[in-house]
C-alpha cells in the first residue's frame, strides 16, 4: 500500500523524481501491490496518467479527528477563553506565512476590511516580525498574531472566530493536487468558510453550499468574499452547518480508514 501526497517524489532533483516514479509504477504493478491512495482526485488522474492501474487507486482527501470538535463550543465562551472580548467579527487565519502564500495580503485585507479583527495563528519568529512591520506601516490594529500554538488549541481558535480564512497561491509547488488539514478542521468547527477555488479545495467545498470561494489569485475577489460574508451572516450560518455536516459524514480519519479497508476487502 502507498499513500501519495504530491506529484512530485524528489523535489531537490529532476533525474531523482524520474528514477524513483519509475520505481514506483514498477512496484505497482506487481500483484502484491493492492492499494494506491492519492490524497485528491487530481493527484490520482496525475498518477494514474504515469501508469498506476485505475483498479490499484483510490483517491481520499485527509481528514480531521472527530473528538477535537464533536462538542461545539459557543463562541463567546471561546472568545473569553482566549481573551478575544471583540464586539467585531472575527476572522481567523490558521497555518504557515511562507512567502509563497501570500499572506501578507491577509495584512492588506485587515486594512480594508476595519470592521472586523483578523487573528493570524501560525508562523515562524521571522515570518510574524516580518507581518508586523507590514501591519505597522499600514498603520492598522486590527490583526492580531497569535504564533505557533499546540494543535490541540487551535479548535478553540476556529470557535471563537465567526468566519475562517483559508489562503493559498498558485505559487504554492503543491496547490494543484494537495489536500489541506486545515480545511476539514474548519469544516469540523461548523464556522463559515472563505477561501479560493483551487482545483482540490472545489473536490471538496461547493460555493455559497458549504464555503465561500473566491477566485485564486484574486485578491479584489477575495475582499468582496469576506465583505459579503460580513453582511450575510445568515446565510454564512447555513454554510457552516453544511460543511460541518459534510465534514463528519465524509471527511473523518475514522471514515478514511472505513474506506481504505473497504477498497482493500473489494480487491480481495
Amino acid at each position: 500500500i502507498f499513500e501519495a501526497h504530491n506529484s512530485c517524489l524528489h523535489q531537490g532533483s529532476n533525474l531523482l523524481n524520474k528514477y524513483l516514479t519509475r520505481v514506483l509504477i514498477k512496484s505497482v504493478l506487481k500483484n502484491n501491490f493492492i492499494a494506491f491512495i492519492s490524497i485528491s482526485e487530481n493527484l490520482e488522474k496525475f498518477w494514474i496518467n504515469q501508469g498506476v492501474p485505475k483498479h490499484k487507486s483510490i483517491a481520499l482527501h485527509d481528514g480531521f479527528l472527530e473528538k477535537s470538535f464533536q462538542k461545539i463550543i459557543p463562541t463567546i465562551k471561546a472568545r473569553e477563553k482566549l481573551n478575544l472580548n471583540f464586539n467585531k467579527p472575527i476572522i481567523t487565519y490558521t497555518g504557515t506565512l511562507h512567502q509563497n502564500r501570500k499572506t501578507k495580503e491577509i495584512v492588506d485585507l485587515a486594512c480594508d476590511i476595519q470592521s472586523a479583527i483578523f487573528v493570524i495563528v501560525g508562523g515562524n519568529k521571522n515570518e510574524i516580525l516580518e507581518h508586523k512591520l507590514y501591519a505597522k506601516e499600514k498603520g492598522i490594529d486590527n490583526i492580531i498574531f497569535v504564533g505557533r500554538i499546540s494543535h490541540s488549541k487551535v479548535a478553540n481558535y476556529l470557535f471563537a472566530s465567526n468566519y475562517l480564512l483559508a489562503k493559498w497561491s498558485s505559487e504554492v509547488p503543491t496547490i494543484n493536487y494537495c489536500s489541506p488539514l486545515k480545511i476539514f478542521e474548519y469544516m469540523a468547527s461548523g464556522k463559515p468558510i472563505i477561501t479560493q477555488d483551487f482545483p482540490t479545495i472545489m473536490e471538496v467545498l461547493t460555493d455559497r453550499h458549504d464555503a465561500v470561494l473566491a477566485k485564486n489569485d484574486d485578491y479584489d475577489n477575495l475582499k468582496k468574499s469576506i465583505e459579503w460574508a460580513i453582511k450575510n451572516p445568515e446565510a454564512c450560518k447555513k454554510i457552516g452547518e453544511n460543511s460541518r455536516a459534510l465534514a463528519f459524514k465524509k471527511y473523518s480519519w475514522k471514515e478514511r480508514v472505513n474506506s481504505i479497508i473497504n477498497f482493500i476487502n473489494k480487491r480481495g
